[in-house]
């Protein structure tokens, strides 16, 4: 049994559920464009030179913790809305799901001389992930590295100056489960920096770590740009359960589409009663 999940004209097989889920498939068509407006973008990577990724966690290094932050500057004011950044979630069992709630700590600092100025908080916001949203890449490019997940969120709105060095720290703390440690992906070459905790606690100063973390920060709340979309499908006890954002359609043969009636939250869990079942998202007129 084997589920396919259409995205812009190309297939994916989800591995998890190849085994599992037969004659239903989720074509993850979107109406409507994101109008996100970035204001500060850095990325990319080369995985084929470079695919770089380190700890930025609270229960990092046997629960030390170890914190990453990357510094930012934008050629205008702006206010920073929502941000988005990839990792990786390494657990010693690659066949074992990591198990959320994920939390993360965004932290926007100033800086002083260079380096990241912990006395000068300039935004603070808590967010937490009860699923990951897996990007279908995988550490190093290969197709046996852990998987790459990115992250969005809206955040506490901070204002920034033109021209200014300010620094953005992603710091999870995965302490709800000792085998999962969050790192922050990166490519070369850039200004990051880290310092190390104790249990978690963080006093030491920051150092160069010589990386660029990967993040986008923008002016738009994610939950009035973010596209409709189908995030996860899973296999649990007999019923599928599909995650996804927007309005859920459904189709028996990709020609006609229909509102789900009644519209459901997400996740949306059904029992397969029939061969071949197709869902998109489309956007709510709401």
């Amino acid at each position: 049994m084997k589920i396919d999940i259409i995205l812009n004209q190309k297939t994916h097989k989800l591995r998890q559920l190849k085994s599992l889920l037969a004659g239903v498939a989720v074509a993850l068509t979107a109406c409507g464009p994101a109008s996100a407006s970035p204001i500060f973008t850095q990325a990319t990577t080369n995985t084929a030179v470079f695919d770089g990724a380190a700890g930025s966690d609270r229960d990092a290094i046997y629960g030390k913790g170890q914190q990453l932050a990357d510094d930012f500057s934008v050629a205008s004011p702006a206010t920073i809305r929502s941000v988005t950044w990839w990792g990786i979630v390494s657990h010693p069992t690659r066949e074992v799901s990591p198990q959320g709630p994920w939390t993360f700590e965004l932290l926007f600092y100033g800086d002083i001389e260079g380096l990241t100025d912990t006395s000068n908080v300039i935004g603070s916001s808590q967010v937490v992930f009860n699923t990951l949203t897996d990007t279908g890449e995988n550490f190093g490019g290969g197709s046996s590295g852990y998987d790459i997940y990115v992250f969005t969120a809206d955040v506490t709105p901070v204002n920034v100056s033109a021209n200014t060095k300010y620094w953005l720290s992603v710091l999870a703390d995965t302490s709800n489960d000792p085998n999962n440690n969050f790192s922050w992906r990166s490519a070369q070459n850039g200004n990051a920096v880290r310092r190390t905790g104790d249990d978690g606690i963080f006093t030491n100063p920051f150092f160069a770590e010589n990386g660029a973390m990967l993040f986008i920060l923008d002016d738009a709340v994610i939950s009035e740009t973010q596209p409709p979309s189908i995030s996860r499908i899973e296999f649990i006890d007999g019923r599928i359960e599909v995650e996804f954002s927007g309005m859920l359609q459904e189709s028996g043969d990709l020609q006609e589409w229909a509102d789900v009636t009644p519209q459901p939250t997400s996740p949306f869990s059904f029992i397969p009663s029939q061969d071949s079942l197709f869902f998109r998202a489309r956007a709510d007129p709401d």
